[in-house]
């Protein structure tokens, strides 16, 4: 009778720890076969809310900010501000951007756009996507006023004895990296102004940088006798338009179909036009109808 019992008693404990067994692999089941919420898309966010959330960084004439107001203007604002009109949609001035994150902080939807320039090249390519530009800028050298050692051939640069500025996530580095691999480099953080490159090469800090020619020249005409633009062609022709989240094709193709109706109706043009603009320091983009055809 005693052993019955026994049996009894471990017949049932193995029933029981069974019986847990399968709630657990139950339990452990289902959770690995829901699936997670799929994250909004930023354009599906953009419809839903009616805002583009910018992130930008200060760049006149590209994006000005008034030192008492705190109040911004420039090209891309007047440009992404047309945009926003174009579309029924607010645009919040979100977050000032830091050139070594933003790919990283844009793709994490920190921010929707990056509305500050883009600046496409192969490798922020993998990354990100580029809206159509609104219009060329070309990338110069600069060195010292008295320096003419690399006036006539850049392979002078690629040396390990001359020293090059360049800025942490900036253009600079990628320029230093792909063309001019064996200069020794001069790193700024990418929380100084762009006019640090031009300071750094002008207090013989470093020899060379590179520089757009909306920063480069008005620092020579505010700094007489400090540098001089190395007279060789423009290192890069650069685009300038918007960021966007990589993956995100379906706001991609609502700011391409806007930007292309701004710079057909003429837009874009007066925007230019408003703002201060030295002869050569950028080129405009050709309107399709306006092609001489043979």
């Amino acid at each position: 009778m005693e052993a019955n019992k026994t049996n009894i008693y471990r017949l049932g404990g193995f029933a029981l720890f069974f019986l847990l067994g399968l709630l657990v692999a139950s339990f452990f089941g289902n959770t690995a076969s829901t699936p997670k919420p799929q994250q909004e898309s930023v354009y599906d966010h953009v419809i839903r809310t009616g805002v583009i959330r910018c992130g930008y960084a200060v760049w006149p004439p590209v994006i000005v900010r008034d030192p008492n107001t705190g109040e911004l203007s420039g090209i891309f604002h007047d440009y992404v501000e047309a945009l926003g009109r174009a579309l029924h949609v607010k645009i919040e001035w979100a977050k000032e951007i830091d050139m070594g994150t933003y790919i990283q902080d844009l793709n994490d939807r920190k921010f929707d756009l990056e509305c500050a320039g883009g600046w496409p090249d192969a490798l922020r390519g993998k990354q990100l996507y580029y809206t159509r530009p609104i219009f060329y800028l070309p990338y110069y050298l600069y060195a010292r006023a008295d320096d003419s050692r690399f006036d006539r051939s850049l392979e002078a640069i690629n040396a390990p004895d001359v020293r090059f500025a360049t800025m942490d996530g900036d253009f600079s580095s990628i320029v230093h990296d792909e063309m001019f691999p064996q200069a020794n480099v001069v790193s700024l953080p990418s929380t100084v102004s762009f006019s640090e490159l031009l300071m750094a090469v002008s207090y013989n800090k470093a020899d060379v940088t590179s520089m757009d020619a909306f920063s480069g020249e008005p620092f020579l005409q505010a700094n007489p006798g400090k540098l001089h633009r190395i007279p060789l062609p423009p290192l890069r022709i650069i685009p300038n338009n918007l960021s966007v989240p990589r993956g995100e094709t379906d706001f991609l193709n609502m700011l391409n179909t806007a930007t292309d109706a701004l710079i057909n109706d003429g837009v874009i043009d007066r925007i230019l036009d408003k703002y201060s603009l030295q002869q050569g320091s950028l080129f405009r983009i050709g309107k399709p109808y306006e092609v001489q055809r043979p």
